[in-house]
C-alpha cells in the first residue's frame, strides 16, 4: 500500500518562505515520488498574508512535479471561508484545474461568503507551448513569437491598466510604464513558452504597500535556454545558472528585453528578484548601477565568475536580513525547477 508524503508549505507569505519550506523536502520528494503519493498541506495559509509571487511560483513548481509523477497532486485545505474565497477569486483553482496540476475536495468551494477582494489580484496561466519549433529557422521563430506575443499582450494589458489605476493611493505612475511593463512581461511569457517549453504563470497583486508582478515557469531554466538561443555563451564557457541570470539582465533589449524593464522598476524605488534552478538574484538600484558601469559592452564579459565580477560581491548561500535590501546573488542549497522573475514596486 502506497503511503502519503505530506509536505507542509507554511503560510506562503513570501518567496523565501516558499523556498525554505519546500527546499528541505525537495530531495526527499525527488527520491520518494515513485513510492509515495505527494500531498501539499496548505492548511497553514493565513488571511491577508498570502503572497501572490510565492503562490504563482508554487503553481509553476507543482506543474513540473505533477508531470514527473504523472498525476495531479492533492492539496489539503481547511474550510476557511476567507482563504477559499481568496484563492477562488484570484484564479488559483481555475489555473490548477485547467492544467491538471492539483486536486482537492470540491466540497470546500461550496457556500463561499460574500467577502470582497481586489478583483485585479490574479493568477493567469499561458499554456500554448508551440510544437516542433526549429530554433535555427529565425524567420519561423519570429512569426511564432510575434503571434504569441500579441496574444499575451492583449490578455494582460487591460488587467495591468486596472492594477496600476487606483485613486486611493498617493502615487502617480508614468502612463508609459504600464504599456512598457506589459510589453516586456508578454515577451518574457513568450520566451518561457518557446525556450522553456512549459506553461507560464503570471501573478499580479496590489496591496497597501505596493504592486507585485511574478512570472514563473517550470522549464529548463535561464542557463540552458540562453545556451540554445545565444550560442556565444557556450563559447565563452558560461556554465552557471547565476551567471546566466546576470547576463540575461544586461543583454540589449532586442535579445531578451529584461535590461530596460529592470532599469525602469529600479528608478521608481522598486526591486527585481530573479531565480533559476539553483540560484537567486535581487537587483537593487546601487548594485544595478554598478553593474551597468562595469559592463558597458557585452564583449567585456569575463569567462569566469561573471556574477562576482559584475555585482562586486562574493557568491554565498546565505544573505543576512540587513543585506537583503542592498541587493544580492546567492546559490540555493536545493534546486527548484524552472525560472521566476518578480517585479516589486513600493508605495512607501
Amino acid at each position: 500500500m502506497r503511503e502519503n508524503s505530506i509536505i507542509n508549505l507554511g503560510t506562503l507569505s513570501s518567496l523565501n518562505l516558499l523556498y525554505s519550506n519546500l527546499g528541505y523536502k525537495l530531495k526527499e520528494i525527488n527520491s520518494l515520488k515513485k513510492e509515495f503519493d505527494l500531498v501539499w498541506d496548505l492548511r497553514q495559509l493565513e488571511a491577508k498574508r498570502i503572497n501572490l509571487a510565492a503562490l504563482t511560483s508554487f503553481l509553476s513548481i507543482s506543474y513540473g512535479l505533477s508531470r514527473d509523477i504523472g498525476n495531479p497532486i492533492p492539496i489539503l485545505l481547511d474550510w476557511n471561508p476567507y482563504i477559499i474565497k481568496f484563492l477562488y477569486t484570484i484564479g488559483f483553482f481555475e489555473a490548477a484545474r485547467e492544467l491538471e496540476i492539483l486536486t482537492w475536495d470540491e466540497r470546500i468551494i461550496g457556500g463561499l461568503p460574500r467577502t470582497s477582494f481586489n478583483p485585479n489580484n490574479k493568477i493567469l496561466s499561458f499554456y500554448n507551448v508551440p510544437d516542433k519549433v526549429d530554433y535555427k529557422n529565425q524567420v519561423q521563430l519570429n512569426i511564432i513569437k510575434e503571434e504569441l506575443r500579441q496574444e499575451c499582450y492583449e490578455t494582460i494589458l487591460a488587467k495591468f491598466k486596472l492594477l496600476f489605476s487606483y485613486s486611493d493611493i498617493n502615487y502617480v505612475f508614468d502612463p508609459d510604464l504600464v504599456y512598457f511593463l506589459c510589453t516586456n512581461c508578454a515577451e518574457l511569457i513568450v520566451n518561457g513558452l518557446i525556450h522553456g517549453r512549459t506553461p507560464v504563470f503570471l501573478g499580479m497583486q496590489r496591496t497597501s504597500v505596493g504592486i507585485s508582478i511574478c512570472i514563473a515557469d517550470s522549464g529548463i531554466g535561464f542557463l540552458q535556454s540562453m545556451q540554445e538561443s545565444n550560442p556565444w555563451t557556450r563559447k565563452k564557457g558560461i556554465n552557471r545558472n547565476v551567471d546566466a541570470l546576470v547576463i540575461a539582465s544586461l543583454l540589449p533589449k532586442n535579445q531578451i528585453c529584461l535590461r530596460d524593464v529592470i532599469n525602469s522598476i529600479l528608478k521608481i524605488r522598486g526591486w527585481v528578484i530573479m531565480s533559476s534552478i539553483d540560484c537567486e538574484l535581487r537587483w537593487e538600484y546601487n548594485k544595478w548601477q554598478r553593474s551597468l558601469d562595469i559592463l558597458e559592452d557585452l564583449g567585456n564579459i569575463p569567462t569566469n565568475r561573471i556574477a562576482e565580477e559584475v555585482i562586486g560581491t562574493e557568491l554565498t548561500t546565505y544573505v543576512s536580513r540587513e543585506n537583503l535590501r542592498k541587493g544580492y546573488f546567492k546559490i540555493n542549497k536545493f534546486e527548484f525547477p524552472g525560472s521566476r522573475i518578480t517585479f516589486e514596486i513600493s508605495f512607501l
